[in-house]
């Protein structure tokens, strides 16, 4: 079940939704907010209440998430930006060489992995860019390692590595969820 994605796949069932229509000078995605209407009783028509959102700054950049999950961003989400923000590949070359520039529309697919995978509670991740402009979620302790990566040319994937049990993991993120949720836990 997707949580982030983009408003023409699922906005019903997406956490995070990135907006079709994007501004020059600012680029949002919409993960949390949808403009919904409902009718009152007496025949009216009233707003829901606005969804949590996150924005922060990319050189010239705003860049704004919604939160479609519930009335709070999880306790998660601030970390993970800061991450983000900190990392973003903002321009073809970012990393010295041809790399792409970050894309919104795998953030938000990221986003909505985290919200599946991540118990409360849990430490936050460390976010990535990639080449490909996708992005990776990354949790070290000790010699214990899980990355959750969402590339630009393939499903979501994740690999695990725990030192104790000498238990190395990689699969395709949607149909090792529950495992997955497991590992973090243990961060």
């Amino acid at each position: 079940m997707p949580i982030l994605a983009l408003p023409v796949t699922t906005p019903d069932s997406a956490t995070f939704e990135v907006p079709a229509l994007v501004r020059s000078s600012i680029s949002s995605v919409d993960v949390f907010a949808r403009k919904e209407r409902t009718s009152s009783a007496i025949g009216g028509v009233r707003r829901e209440p606005k969804n949590p959102s996150i924005q922060f700054e990319i050189g010239q950049q705003s860049i704004r998430f919604s939160y479609v999950g519930g009335n709070a961003l999880p306790q998660w989400a601030k970390p993970v930006f800061e991450s983000l923000a900190s990392r973003w590949g903002t321009e073809r070359g970012w990393d010295g060489y041809k790399a792409q520039p970050t894309n919104l529309a795998l953030v938000a697919e990221l986003m909505n992995c985290l919200e599946e995978a991540i118990p409360a509670g849990a430490k936050a991740p460390i976010v990535t860019p990639l080449p490909d402009g996708g992005v990776q979620a990354e949790w070290h302790k000790g010699d214990m390692t899980l990355e959750i990566v969402v590339a630009a040319d393939e499903a979501p994937r994740y690999f695990s590595y725990d030192s104790e049990s000498h238990s190395e993991q990689s699969g395709e993120f949607d149909t090792s969820v529950a495992e997955i949720r497991d590992f973090i836990a243990k961060f």
